[in-house]
C-alpha cells in the first residue's frame, strides 16, 4: 500500500509540476517587463524617426549604416528645411502593411540603388510620394514587387505646387520598376534615366500618365515600356517617344493663374524671397468647356524687375513666364503675377480663437493676419503647458484666404487646457505668433449617438471614415474658409492636392486612398494579416503551452506503461 501511495503521489506531483510550468511563460512577462520587440523590427527606423523629429525644422543629412526596414510606418511630412537621407549601398524596404510617406519639396533620398531598388516595397506595402526627390546613382530608384492582382491602382505623383522627381543613373538603370499586375498611374511626376540600356518606367501592366516628363538618355534607352499592357497619357512629354504610348491628342487652354502676394522684409534677396518655381494653372478642354483640370507648370520670374524693385524698397508687381507645351494654348495671354511689398519683420501677434462647444467636438475658429509670402505656416498645439508641441501644416490655408481664418475641430477625450500658436517660416512674419489658450470641458453624449465614444471617428456622422488615432497630427479635422467665405469651406487637401481635377484629386479623396500602393480592400484584412506580427509574445506563449502539455502526456504514458507491464502494479491499478 505504501508503494501504491508513493506512485499516486508521484503522479500527482508530476501533474502539478508540469501544470505550474505552463503558467510562468505568461506570468513572467508581466512581472519582469514588456515583451522583447520582434526580431524583424529595424532599430534604424526608430533612430531615423527620432532624428527627423529633432531636425525637421533645421534640416540635415542622415546617413544609413544598414538597410532601413520599415515594418510599421515612417513619415517625413513638409519639413521646414532640406532633409536628405543618404542610403549609399543600402536600401529602404517597405514590408507588408507598412507605410513610407514622403511629402515635401525639401525631401531628398539618394543612394546607389542597385538592381533591388533604392526604395523597394512589397506587394502590400504602402508608398505616398509628393514633391520629393529620389535619386539612384547606379541602379533602380523605385521598385514595386509583384503579387496577386488587387482592385487598387499604384499611384505615384506630385502636387499642384511641385512635381515628384525620380532619377536613375548607370547602365541598365531604371527609374520605376513595377512587377505588380495592377495599373500604374503617374501624375505630375518627372522621371529621368541616364545610361546604356536604361528605362524610365518599366511595368508588367497598364500605365496611365498625366502631366509627366519622362526622359531617357543613353544608347538603347527607352522612356516607357509595358510588357502586357497599354501606355496612355495626356499633357505628357516622352523622350524618346515610346511606340506603345498613345496620347489622347486633347488641346488645352489656360484660363486662370493664381495671383500671389508677398510681404517681405526690406532688401530680401531673390533666393530668399520664397517665390515658387511652379504655378497652379486652370486648363479648359478646347473642344469641351465643361472639361477642366488643374496642373503645375514651371515659371521663370523676371530677375531684373525684382532686383530693381528691391533696390527701391517700394511695392512693385513682378511677372513671370510659364513653360510652353505644344498641346497647351495661352490665347488669353495669362501671365504669372506676384505683388510684392516690404515690411519690417514682425511675427504675428494678433492670433485669436473662438470656441463653439458641440457634442463630442469643440470647434475652434482661429483668426490672424495672413502671413503673405510665407513658405510654411504651421498651427502648433501643446497639452503640457508648452513643454512640447505637435504641428499641423496649414501653409495652404492663408494663400487663398484673405481673412486669415481657419476652422479647427478638436475631438474631446478628456477635460483639460490646450495652448495654440502659429509657426511661420519665410516672409516678414517669420517666427512664432502669440499663444492662445483653450479650456476644454467634457460634454454629454446625445441619446441618438451612444456609440463611437472613444472619438476615433470624424465629425461628419456615421458615414465618415475612421480617423487614425495613432497619427501625430492632432487627431482632428482642419478646414479653411477660402476668401473669407464661411459658407464655402473646403479642405486644403481638396483645394491644392495633386491630380488633374482639384475636386477629384488623389490627396483630396483619401489620405491613404490614392497615392498608395496596393492596400487591402478592407480594414479587417489588414488587421488579420498583421495580427501575429504585432503580437509575437502571444504566439510564443501559445507554443510553450502546447509543448509542455505534450511533455506531460508523454510522461503520463510512460508511467502508465510501467504500471501495466508490472504484474503486481497491474493487478492493483487496473482491476477488471
Amino acid at each position: 500500500m505504501l508503494a501504491i501511495r508513493s506512485v499516486k503521489y508521484f503522479i500527482l506531483f508530476m501533474i502539478l509540476l508540469l501544470g505550474a510550468g505552463i503558467l510562468p511563460g505568461k506570468a513572467s512577462a508581466m512581472v519582469i517587463g514588456p515583451p522583447v520587440p520582434p526580431a524583424e523590427a529595424s532599430p534604424s527606423c526608430d533612430a531615423i524617426q527620432a532624428w527627423l523629429d529633432e531636425n525637421q525644422d533645421i534640416g540635415g543629412t542622415y546617413v544609413l549604416r544598414g538597410d532601413l526596414i520599415i515594418t510599421d510606418s515612417l513619415s517625413i511630412y513638409m519639413p521646414d528645411a532640406p532633409i536628405t537621407i543618404e542610403a549609399g549601398p543600402y536600401h529602404i524596404y517597405v514590408e507588408d502593411t507598412a507605410l513610407l510617406e514622403l511629402i515635401g519639396s525639401n525631401i531628398t533620398i539618394t543612394g546607389d540603388g542597385g538592381t533591388e531598388g533604392l526604395i523597394r516595397t512589397s506587394s502590400m506595402g504602402t508608398l505616398i510620394f509628393a514633391e520629393c526627390s529620389i535619386t539612384a546613382k547606379n541602379g533602380t530608384g523605385l521598385f514595386y514587387e509583384g503579387g496577386e492582382p488587387t482592385s487598387w491602382s499604384i499611384d505615384v505623383g506630385g502636387t499642384l505646387h511641385a512635381p515628384t522627381f525620380i532619377q536613375a543613373f548607370g547602365d541598365n538603370a531604371r527609374g520605376i520598376v513595377c512587377e505588380q499586375p495592377d495599373p500604374l498611374y503617374l501624375s505630375n511626376t518627372f522621371v529621368k534615366a541616364d545610361g546604356s540600356g536604361s528605362a524610365c518606367v518599366s511595368t508588367v501592366s497598364d500605365i496611365s500618365m498625366s502631366n509627366c516628363r519622362i526622359t531617357a538618355e543613353g544608347e538603347g534607352a527607352v522612356s516607357v515600356v509595358s510588357q502586357n499592357g497599354r501606355v496612355t497619357g495626356t499633357l505628357c512629354r516622352l523622350t524618346p517617344k515610346a511606340p506603345q504610348f498613345s496620347d489622347d491628342g486633347t488641346r488645352w487652354i489656360i484660363t486662370e493663374i493664381d495671383e500671389l502676394n508677398f510681404v517681405l522684409p526690406p532688401f530680401t534677396v531673390y533666393n530668399e524671397s520664397g517665390l515658387p518655381n511652379y504655378m497652379t494653372v486652370k486648363l479648359v478642354n478646347s473642344e469641351n468647356p465643361y472639361d477642366t483640370r488643374y496642373i503645375a507648370l514651371a515659371v521663370t520670374w523676371d530677375r531684373i524687375v525684382y532686383d530693381a524693385g528691391l533696390e527701391k524698397n517700394e511695392p512693385f508687381t513682378l511677372t513671370g513666364a510659364l513653360e510652353t507645351q505644344e498641346n497647351i494654348l495661352n490665347d488669353s495671354n495669362q501671365t504669372p503675377t506676384a505683388y510684392i511689398s516690404f515690411k519690417t519683420a514682425t511675427p504675428i501677434d494678433d492670433l485669436s480663437v473662438t470656441t463653439t462647444p458641440d457634442v463630442k467636438i469643440c470647434r475652434l475658429v482661429f483668426n490672424f493676419t495672413p502671413p503673405s509670402g510665407a513658405s510654411s505656416v504651421k498651427l502648433q498645439k501643446s497639452v503640457d503647458g508648452g513643454s512640447s508641441w505637435t504641428s499641423e501644416d496649414i501653409t495652404q490655408a492663408y494663400s487663398q484666404n484673405d481673412d486669415g481664418q481657419a476652422l479647427y475641430e478638436e475631438i474631446l477625450k478628456e477635460p483639460g487646457i490646450a495652448l495654440y500658436r502659429l509657426k511661420v517660416t519665410g516672409s516678414s512674419f517669420a517666427g512664432y505668433s502669440n499663444t492662445v489658450t483653450c479650456t476644454f470641458k467634457s460634454l454629454p453624449l446625445t441619446g441618438d449617438d451612444p456609440e463611437d465614444i472613444d472619438g476615433t471617428r470624424g465629425g461628419g456622422g456615421r458615414n465618415e471614415p475612421d480617423r487614425n488615432t495613432d497619427s501625430n497630427i492632432f487627431e482632428n479635422m482642419l478646414e479653411y474658409s477660402p476668401f473669407g467665405n464661411a459658407t464655402n469651406r473646403s479642405s486644403a487637401a481638396k483645394r491644392f492636392s495633386s491630380g488633374d481635377n482639384k475636386s477629384n484629386s488623389p490627396l483630396s479623396q483619401n489620405d491613404a486612398g490614392k497615392l498608395r500602393k496596393n492596400t487591402p480592400s478592407s480594414d479587417s484584412s489588414t488587421v488579420i494579416s498583421s495580427k501575429d506580427q504585432n503580437n509575437p509574445q502571444a504566439a510564443t506563449d501559445t507554443y510553450n503551452v502546447w509543448s509542455r502539455l505534450g511533455l506531460l502526456f508523454v510522461i503520463l504514458f510512460f508511467i502508465g506503461a510501467v504500471l501495466w507491464l508490472n504484474p503486481a502494479f497491474r493487478s492493483r491499478f487496473f482491476k477488471k
